[in-house]
């Protein structure tokens, strides 16, 4: 049945799709490029900052032989030596620690954007369930992942193995020289070991991550019906559609209705279009559109406008133009000044013989 789901899942993920599993923490993300990076920028650090590790290591064991040195040595200078100690080390730690973390979360960032999320750290019981935990263990994913993790330590381990071997004179000439050369060849070598471990990992790290996003892409494929079901959500049942665009159009026209008796004139297609104008010489800088419609509300316009006096014209170019071109709430556009000003002029001088 699983395999059968997995081959029905052969459409591209919708953004709501995608927005979902983000939230969830399902994200393309390479935990290998990461700590590679974060290995190389530890190994570049230390690199630069060897010289001033090594001088206040000599620093602070010279100052722990001359502190016992004391003929009256007791628990307050081993506090205060401790305390020196640990906040000289402390410096250079603290800035390599805000330096990685830094670093890391740059990297991740890069990967999958800058995004919290607290769901991954939900308490769900189906996590500790030991069936789902059997079924993850013996996974096809989950023996690929434990096959390259073997082949990852096989590869760093023979890669370390080869550095190693290729210093074995160095290392053996640690034991006839001095301290400070065993100690400044032991401290080349790790950086060396370092490096190189770490360029290789970001190699593999970089693989992984095109593997990564590859793998959450498969995830994230959904099936017909899930698009179906999804876009149904989306646009909504289609019978509420349809109530809730009734009852816009009753409330549109409501609207028009009610400011059909403050109108200056009603244009008429004369059946199919109605448009009432509002125009207050002094008051308003041009004409405007206070109610318009067609067929059974065009005809609605035209009852409620003679009920309450406003005259009624039928100009049938002039009622189609400014239906289809103005919005209700909107002034006439300069196009329609004359025509417009030849119905004012006109209800006028009705208005002023009657």
């Amino acid at each position: 049945m699983a395999k059968n789901n997995e081959q029905d899942r052969t459409e591209a993920a919708t953004p709501q799709r995608r927005q979902r599993a983000r939230e969830e923490g399902q994200v393309a993300q390479s935990n290998d490029l990461t700590s590679s990076v974060l290995l190389f920028t530890a190994t570049i650090c230390l690199w630069f900052s060897g010289p001033a590790i090594g001088q206040t290591f000599l620093r602070s064991m010279r100052n722990w032989l001359r502190a016992s040195e004391r003929p009256s040595w007791g628990l307050w200078e081993t506090q205060e030596m401790v305390h020196i100690s640990v906040s000289e080390g402390g410096q250079i730690l603290g800035v390599l620690m805000a330096l990685l973390f830094l670093v890391g979360l740059g990297v991740v960032a890069a990967q999958v954007g800058f995004h919290i999320t607290w769901k991954p750290l939900t308490p769900d019981i189906g996590r500790i369930s030991p069936v789902r935990g059997w079924q993850r263990l013996i996974s096809a994913r989950s023996l690929v992942r434990g096959g390259l993790s073997v082949v990852k330590f096989v590869l760093l381990a023979t890669l370390a193995l080869w550095l190693v071997s290729a210093a074995r004179e160095g290392i053996g000439m640690t034991g006839v020289g001095t301290l400070p050369q065993a100690v400044s060849f032991a401290w080349s070598l790790t950086i060396r070991l370092g490096l190189t471990i770490s360029i290789f990992m970001i190699v593999v790290g970089l693989i992984d991550t095109l593997y990564q996003r590859w793998s959450h892409e498969r995830d994230l494929r959904m099936t017909r019906q899930e698009i179906q079901q999804e876009r149904r959500e989306e646009d909504g049942d289609p019978h509420m559609r349809a109530r809730i665009k009734k009852a816009q159009r009753e409330t549109a026209m409501r609207r028009s209705i009610q400011a059909v008796p403050g109108a200056t004139v009603v244009v008429t297609n004369p059946t199919h279009f109605a448009v009432a104008l509002k125009y207050e010489p002094g008051a308003m800088a041009a004409p405007r559109v206070v109610a318009k419609g067609t067929d059974l509300l065009a005809l609605r316009i035209k009852k409620v406008a003679k009920e309450n006096g406003v005259p009624v014209l039928e100009r049938k170019v002039l009622a189609r133009a400014l239906y289809r071109q103005v919005e209700i709430g909107q002034e006439i556009p300069l196009d329609f000044y004359q025509a417009i000003a030849e119905v004012l002029a006109f209800v006028y001088r009705v208005g002023q013989a009657a």
